[in-house]
């Protein structure tokens, strides 16, 4: 699936890279900041128009400067809908997501705050965009030592979310191979018998950092005895752990709905296959494209709402309850990007 557009926030500031113009005094720019408050516009003389938002207090983002803004860490998180547990996560520190990218101000405040505005490009061919971030210097990220490997065993000790579920807390998260046994349990508990898929019949491939429009594609849909797929290796390895939806988990089920039960995507929310970004595809009318998009990542395990519950998206997919599988001419063979 392609980043959300709170990903995509998340990571637009403060990514390593070389085209960054040095402004920033290097006594002042030293240190480990926090975000107070921002503003983002297409055009830097309506900037100043544009209100500040203030930070978050329980999603705060953290930076580190040093001569210049050349790193991001990430953002701290008291709360998260998807977390049961705080945790701070490392965003694409010494990463580069952006075309071009370079400090254009930059201004002590009297308050001891950093000023500064940023001028962007993601791609080659778009316009340029600015933000204006204020900062404050921090002294530590709270929750930091909340990695992955703890949050996990805390989870499983806690039995939370999909880790009081027998199969899914079972998965060894990071081996792509565990996701595969997983699903044809998953399968089988909803009557599907998918026991003819085996390890060897999965071809998976790993792409490297450069690959920036996706974080994981599906091929081979329309063969019966193989599937194939592709995963971006950091973002793989990098997300945090979650209990009540883990990134994982949804990215592989998705996927697995393209290259093992032959799914497309779909208009409608709210759905495993949902996919508004590729080709959706319309089952019985176009208000299905109207309605609140829900996509895989956005469903929640256990979550009150039918609409936005993981397990009921799963049980659909299996029975094959609005669902469009592909045509296997010989144009549907080409990889479904997610």
């Amino acid at each position: 699936m392609k980043k959300s557009v709170l990903a995509v926030l998340f990571t637009l500031i403060l990514c390593s890279c070389s085209k960054t113009k040095k402004i920033i005094p290097k006594e002042a720019g030293n240190g480990l900041f926090h975000r107070v408050k921002a503003k983002h516009n297409s055009s830097i003389d309506s900037l100043d128009q544009v209100p500040y938002v203030i930070n978050d207090p329980l999603s705060t983002s953290y930076y580190q400067l040093i001569d210049s803004l050349n790193g991001y860490w990430g953002v701290s998180r008291k709360v998260s809908p998807l977390n049961s547990l705080p945790y701070f996560e490392e965003l694409d520190l010494g990463s580069n997501y952006y075309e071009s990218r370079e400090v254009v101000s930059f201004k002590e405040l009297d308050s001891g705050q950093i000023k500064f505005t940023i001028r962007f490009k993601e791609t080659e061919n778009e316009d340029n965009r600015y933000s204006r971030f204020i900062v404050a210097r921090a002294d530590s990220i709270p929750f930091k030592s909340n990695t992955n490997e703890i949050l996990l065993s805390k989870y499983r000790e806690l039995k939370s979310g999909i880790f009081s579920d027998s199969i899914y807390g079972a998965i060894d998260l990071f081996d792509p191979y565990s996701h595969l046994e997983a699903f044809k349990k998953d399968a089988a508990r909803h009557g599907v018998d998918l026991s003819h898929i085996t390890r060897s019949d999965m071809e998976l491939i790993w792409e490297p950092d450069s690959c920036r429009e996706l974080m994981g594609y599906a091929f081979k849909s329309c063969d019966p005895n193989k599937l194939g797929i592709g995963l971006r290796r950091t973002d793989w390895n990098q997300k945090i752990i979650s209990d009540f939806n883990e990134f994982r988990i949804s990215l592989m089920w998705h996927e697995f709905g393209h290259a093992v039960l032959g799914f497309r995507h779909l208009c409608q929310g709210g759905h495993i296959m949902s996919g508004r970004h590729q080709n959706p595809k319309v089952v019985e009318n176009l208000s299905e494209c109207e309605g609140e998009y829900i996509s895989t990542y956005d469903l929640v395990f256990d979550h009150k709402d039918p609409h936005k519950n993981f397990q009921r998206a799963v049980k659909v997919m299996f029975d094959g309850y609005f669902q469009i599988q592909y045509f296997c001419g010989s144009l549907e063979q080409d990889a479904i990007l997610d």
